[in-house]
């Protein structure tokens, strides 16, 4: 009989066994770890597109991609930032022509406003050229030509308060003095025009007067002009739910 020991043999497997699961462990561990490197590599510069994308979204449109490289992706962000070139030269020249619409909208606006204190000035001092007056009438004619001033003035100081960015100065006020206001400005002017105001006396309204009178103003004085002949012109007010309806009409030909 021959007696021969495996335990040896058992050792060494076991040995081997060992090793082979130290080697799988060590393989999947390099592995995960490469597989991680590769991941953030690939998803670093989607990361920057997005946030770039999100810069955009936010409007910071100078914000660029950082470009490394010339694989797709550096591709992509170049192209990327070549949009942001075009959004921002087609932004300025939008915001240019956004402010020469809005210069020109203001020059249209103040012509037309200083249109009125203009013409009752000028005919105030053309019947105080032209012959003897009575006092009272000369007293009157003084009186327009210094309340049309002071207009022009006011209309100067909004349009300077305007460019500064200040905010307008809201105060209550009775509605019908307003109307009344700019009403007796186009009277004068507006031979023929008989302006008739339906306005309780004690309707009040939150509103910053110069400007609430100077849209009383125009839109009465655009009714006298149309009215070559002259005619009747009838403001009056209906209550709504949360608002005020004020409402003109005349005896002018209209709009088409």
């Amino acid at each position: 009989r021959i007696l021969h020991s495996y335990e040896p043999v058992q050792a060494s497997l076991s040995k081997l066994g060992r090793s082979l699961a130290l080697a799988w462990l060590a393989t999947v561990f390099v592995a995960l770890l490469v597989s991680l490197l590769i991941t953030r590599r690939l998803l670093h510069p989607i990361r920057a597109l997005d946030r770039a994308a999100a810069e955009i979204t936010s409007r910071n449109y100078s914000y660029r991609v950082p470009v490394h490289g010339d694989d797709e992706f550096s591709r992509l962000a170049a192209t990327f930032n070549e949009m942001c070139d075009s959004i921002e030269r087609a932004r300025t020249d939008l915001i240019r022509q956004e402010q020469m619409d809005t210069i020109g909208r203001l020059g249209s606006s103040l012509v037309h406003d200083l249109r009125n204190p203009l013409a009752a000035i000028y005919g105030g001092a053309e019947m105080l050229m032209d012959g003897h007056l009575p006092a009272e009438h000369t007293k009157r004619l003084a009186f327009n030509i210094y309340r049309a001033s002071h207009r022009m003035q006011e209309l100067l100081r909004d349009l300077l308060s305007v460019s500064r960015g200040e905010t307008a100065n809201l105060e209550l006020c009775r509605l019908h003095d307003i109307v009344e206001a700019a009403a007796e400005s186009v009277e004068r002017v507006s031979l023929g025009v008989r302006i008739k105001i339906s306005i309780p006396e004690l309707t009040e309204v939150l509103v910053d007067r110069p400007r609430a009178e100077r849209v009383f103003a125009n839109l009465l004085s655009n009714a006298g002009e149309a009215m070559q002949e002259g005619g009747d012109i009838f403001i009056y007010v209906k209550d709504e739910l949360d608002a005020l309806m004020v409402y003109v009409e005349d005896t002018g030909p209209g709009v088409p």
